[in-house]
């Protein structure tokens, strides 16, 4: 909270410096509403901020559930990033659908991963 109030002092020091309009005017409803658009700037701001954490939180903590994948693929496959997740799973269950369908599996020579 106090950076943000720093944040306003500065906003509202650099338009009394720089604004010839403020500074003829007798009253101070203009100033309040500049500070008022401020403060919903700030907050706005800040809410970015924590989504923004909370989505790198997320990307580097939240595993996928992907049913009929072996527990054993599964724990090296948290290993990766959760997008990174994603699309392993998917091209998991695009192999075992080509075995599936008798198909040969793309250019593998094993199933191993190493």
């Amino acid at each position: 909270m106090i950076h943000a109030m720093h944040k306003i002092t500065k906003w509202a020091l650099w338009t009394q410096q720089h604004s010839p309009l403020l500074l003829q005017v007798t009253t101070t409803n203009p100033l309040e509403s500049y500070h008022s658009a401020c403060h919903k700037i700030i907050a706005l701001d800040e809410k970015k901020h924590s989504d923004s954490e909370y989505v790198s939180f997320e990307f580097c903590t939240k595993n996928i559930s992907a049913i009929g994948v072996d527990h054993v693929i599964l724990h090296e496959i948290y290993k990766f990033p959760f997008p990174v997740q994603q699309m392993l799973v998917n091209e998991f269950n695009a192999v075992q659908g080509r075995i599936k369908k008798g198909k040969p599996t793309p250019g593998l020579i094993s199933l191993n991963c190493n």
